[in-house]
């Protein structure tokens, strides 16, 4: 049987370069497939003190988005599928993008055209201490692991950048890079999910 993922942080800053980073941002050597269409919901859990009890538990929200995936001629099978999800396409306005409390865990998942969920990204976070007017990014990898094979493969990632504009708003906004497998939420005899998530460390916020 499949084990639960373990959680840990850790920066960024050495996938530079790497086919992680360059499947995430898109950068390719080789051209994408033919698009394939997607639904993406977005939710957040709010925690901690201070949380509006609006936003404990506000709204999702849903949006349709295009993925493609890659050949590499370092990988034996193509990549994963990699879309980008546009919040401005929400039908209600959302100049600011997508409203969340300081302290949290975001919710995204991918569902295929037949509204079947193909992966569930938990993302938790804490933002309590970005000063107002600053922004930053959020990023989850998942790799499986599969006992008796020496090297993990990236099966999905998400990458989302938050600003704060007041002392009670944060919001996600713009682009939400997402990657994520071809197959339904399963895994098979002997494989291991390893979540890392975290974001920049050096500096931590940018105005």
């Amino acid at each position: 049987p499949s084990s639960i993922p373990n959680e840990v942080s850790t920066p960024f800053g050495s996938l530079v370069g790497s086919y992680e980073e360059s499947i995430l941002t898109g950068r390719m050597s080789t051209l994408p497939s033919l698009p394939l269409w997607f639904i993406a919901q977005m939710g957040v859990l709010g925690s901690g003190p201070g949380c509006p009890s609006k936003l404990r538990c506000p709204p999702h929200i849903s949006i349709d988005f295009p993925a493609y995936f890659y050949t590499h001629e370092e990988e034996s099978a193509p990549s994963p599928y990699v879309g980008t999800l546009d919040l401005a396409l929400d039908p209600s306005p959302r100049d600011l993008g997508y409203r969340i409390p300081g302290q949290g865990r975001l919710q995204i998942i991918i569902k295929n055209s037949q509204k079947t969920a193909v992966r569930l990204f938990l993302i938790p976070y804490n933002l309590q201490d970005m000063p107002i007017g600053y922004k930053t990014f959020l990023r989850q990898m998942i790799y499986r692991e599969t006992v008796g094979k020496p090297r993990r493969v990236l099966g999905s990632a998400i990458h989302l950048h938050i600003r704060r504009t007041s002392r009670t708003r944060w919001y996600v906004y713009g682009p939400v890079r997402v990657v994520f497998g071809h197959r339904v939420l399963e895994q098979g005899i002997g494989d291991h999910e390893v979540v890392e998530t975290g974001g920049p460390q050096d500096p931590q916020w940018v105005p």
